[in-house]
């Protein structure tokens, strides 16, 4: 009976623990449990309580799941348990004597998403609608939250006609209940990066413990003297989180770019649903002067000298190659060396200038030469085979009384017997000749030769390579006699050549003639 000085009303005097259940399929074969209450302990167990105020007498309650956000809908999930629990719904008798019900065998049953349609058709049709706010929401599905529920309590007295209870009283909802699986506790495990500028927007990966996709934010915050002085969240999408345990986000802009120290902050995550946070891990904002964004880095840049004198440990040797590259400001690309001729050399572009090009050490000195090595002509041509390039001769420029002197070049004059019966002109005829420049080597019989064919060479840079020449055999001049011995040394290996390519002639005839010969007799043969 209600008492005429106010209305009957229901409070819930023990709320229901909000991580205190997972919630079980049907499939799982077993009970889905008890709600802990909210002052649950180890040693003192409770469950969620409620009370009817302001009534005595005999009243029904009955309990079913709501969504967690107004207006609170029928919610798919089902209530079961030992006591009244049929299709979903939960219907008890109060305690007459205490008005007042503790549920503590009430556990929460969750359906699967192609079940839940068929659930809310069963809720229909036992009218079990505290809200009045109708089934809807059987064809927006997306909108319902399956990890997340709420308890509605309506109480229903007894009317005018005994044993009916035919007097609703006003709903009431628990707190949110949320599955323990789904709603874990928050744990940053590991950050790919703990330093970020402070214009933002760099991209990070934070391990964690599972979290839900759609309930998660990633909180920065800035804390001075227990006061919060700046805020904000990651920006990423449903869809930058991974299996429920790693989310990608890029980082936000700090309030202000005019600082020149870094800014210590704190990252944490964070639940809006229930507004749960994880343990802050601290995080270092850099100026924009320290992450380079600023300015860009200017590319240094290197004189080929000073390389080069970096890679013999100083200064150049003398009379090697090095002394040969250009001066200051003349830049040079330099390559890792590789096998040129026979020998360590830097990287040159046969597109460059002469002027550009290093000199050639000699790498096979002859050791019949009476002179210093160092002033040896290179004949390092005769390596690589014949037949290759054809560079037709150039001429060089003439000077009055100007003699033809041939250098130690074996195997580089075209094969057949010396037409020449003038005696050939010493050096120091050369030399005391007038208007003829010192020792030059003739250029035009380089060119005539068939050499280098195995490499690619232009004239510009045999032309820099009789330049090295000209001048190493300015600094040592070989006598008369050691010049007549370098006569007879081409003419042996002129005659030498000429009497093979004789032996080759004949063969060659030779084995025309047998095949003239046996071709006619085998016709003959095959006719007969």
């Amino acid at each position: 009976m209600a008492t005429p000085s106010q209305k009957p009303y229901v409070v819930i005097t023990e709320q229901p623990q909000s991580k205190g259940l997972r919630f079980r399929y049907e499939c799982e074969g077993r009970s889905a449990g008890s709600i802990p209450g909210v002052r649950s302990t180890t040693e003192h167990k409770t469950h969620p309580t409620i009370e009817l105020r302001g009534y005595k007498g005999r009243a029904v309650v009955v309990v079913s799941c709501v969504t967690k956000d107004p207006p609170y809908r029928a919610h798919p999930h089902n209530l079961v348990g030992k006591d009244g629990c049929k299709e979903g719904v939960c219907t008890v008798v109060l305690n007459s004597a205490t008005m007042s019900y503790t549920f503590n065998n009430l556990g929460i049953q969750c359906v699967k998403k192609k079940d839940i349609e068929g659930a809310l058709r069963t809720r229909e049709k036992l009218r079990v609608d505290p809200y009045k706010t109708g089934f809807g929401h059987v064809k927006q599905l997306a909108t319902i939250d399956l990890n997340a529920v709420r308890l509605c309590f309506q109480v229903f007295i007894e009317g005018q006609q005994p044993g009916r209870f035919s007097e609703p009283l006003q709903p009431v909802v628990s707190d949110v209940i949320y599955d323990k699986k789904a709603m874990s506790e928050l744990v940053i495990c590991k950050l790919s990066h703990v330093t970020a500028p402070t214009a933002g927007g760099k991209e990070i990966i934070i391990l964690c413990e599972k979290v839900t996709k759609e309930d998660i934010s990633v909180r920065f915050y800035e804390e001075r003297d227990g006061r919060i002085v700046w805020e904000d969240v990651g920006e990423f999408q449903h869809n930058n989180v991974h299996k429920q345990v790693a989310i990608c986000f890029r980082t936000p802009r700090y309030h202000t770019l005019e600082t020149s120290q870094p800014v210590m902050v704190n990252i944490q995550l964070r639940r809006p649903s229930d507004g749960a946070t994880s343990e802050p891990l601290p995080f270092e904002l850099l100026p924009l002067d320290a992450t380079g964004l600023s300015q860009k880095r200017k590319r240094p840049k290197f004189n080929s000298s000073e390389v080069l004198e970096q890679s013999h440990g100083g200064a150049p040797p003398a009379g090697s190659y090095g002394q040969m590259l250009p001066t200051v400001g003349e830049h040079v690309k330099l390559e890792p060396r590789e096998q040129l001729f026979g020998f360590q050399g830097p990287y040159r572009n046969p597109n460059e200038s002469p002027e550009h090009s290093p000199g050639i050490p000699n790498a096979y000195p002859d050791p019949n030469f009476p002179g210093p090595a160092s002033t040896q002509p290179n004949d390092f041509f005769q390596q690589y085979p014949p037949n290759h390039y054809n560079y037709p001769p150039k001429p060089t420029q003439q000077y009055p009384n100007q003699q033809q002197f041939q250098p130690n070049f074996p195997m580089t004059q075209q094969p057949g017997p010396s037409t020449s019966t003038a005696p050939q002109p010493t050096c120091q005829q050369m030399a005391a000749a007038p208007g003829v420049p010192p020792q030059e080597y003739n250029l035009s019989s380089l060119l005539d030769m068939d050499i280098g064919r195995d490499f690619a060479m232009n004239s510009s840079e045999i032309k820099s390579i009789m330049g090295h020449f000209s001048t190493a055999a300015s600094v040592a001049v070989p006598t008369e006699q050691q010049q007549q011995q370098y006569q007879q040394q081409v003419q042996t290996v002129q005659q030498q050549m000429v009497h093979r390519m004789h032996q080759d002639e004949e063969e060659n005839l030779s084995n025309s003639f047998t095949r003239l010969t046996t071709n006619p007799m085998n016709d003959l043969n095959k006719l007969s």
